[in-house]
């Protein structure tokens, strides 16, 4: 059976800048900011900034796709994507429904 729809994300956390600041570095607006001790959908005071991208949620039967999307929007500046990796946890999350 396929996946009805997904989507992937894309998160870095845990870093010591303004999460606005990733935004220009990168040269991509994320979907998903958090600021360090801010209330949140999910806590009254998140323990790291984050910093999100992802895809649009749609059927799609191919995973890679979606991946594929979400690196194309960074290749522009990769380099730039590297080094906030290096202050970062990063991580790619899939959501199937």
């Amino acid at each position: 059976m396929k996946p009805t729809r997904l989507r992937v994300i894309l998160d870095f956390s845990g870093f010591e800048s303004d999460p606005e600041k990733i935004a220009s570095l990168i040269g991509v607006e994320p979907d998903y900011i958090t600021r360090k001790g801010a209330a949140t959908r999910f806590t009254e005071s998140a323990k790291v900034n984050s910093w999100s991208i992802k895809t649009q949620e749609r059927p799609c039967d191919n995973l890679d796709e979606l991946i594929d999307e979400l690196l194309v929007r960074l290749s522009p500046n990769w380099n730039a994507v590297v080094e906030q990796a290096r202050d970062s946890q990063v991580e790619m999350l899939c959501e199937i429904w």
